[in-house]
């Protein structure tokens, strides 16, 4: 697993979170006053400019009410949505390179031979 805040998973494990706060009807805000934070606390994890530590996660999610395995159930789903949305993308664009690498290849072989045939 990379270590990147934008890679599936850390992806997955933001809406996560974001997600059970909507269903609580809490805004950023509210989940910062429950937390004695800023409300900038809240946006800059929800958006991956900051990370979580597991202390942490397991304050928000006493504020949203759900255990630890209700969480990482979620995640998990948000995990194979997004895994399933890559690799439905991912089909196409490898068909359209394959496409245009073997033209490619086909020109430079036509190129070839007709340099070839014209030296002789």
């Amino acid at each position: 697993m990379s270590n990147k805040p934008w890679d599936v998973e850390h992806i997955a494990f933001r809406e996560a979170l974001r997600e059970l706060r909507h269903s609580q009807e809490l805004n950023q805000q509210d989940v910062a006053d429950q937390l004695g934070r800023p409300q900038s606390y809240i946006s800059k994890y929800e958006n991956g400019e900051r990370r979580l530590e597991y202390l942490e996660v397991i304050a928000i999610l006493d504020i949203f009410e759900h255990t630890i395995e209700e969480f990482h159930a979620l995640y998990l789903t948000k995990v194979a949505e997004h895994k399933g949305q890559y690799l439905h993308a991912s089909k196409g664009t490898r068909k359209s390179k394959r496409k245009t690498a073997s033209k490619t290849t086909r020109k430079t072989a036509k190129k070839r031979t007709k340099k070839t045939r014209a030296k002789r």
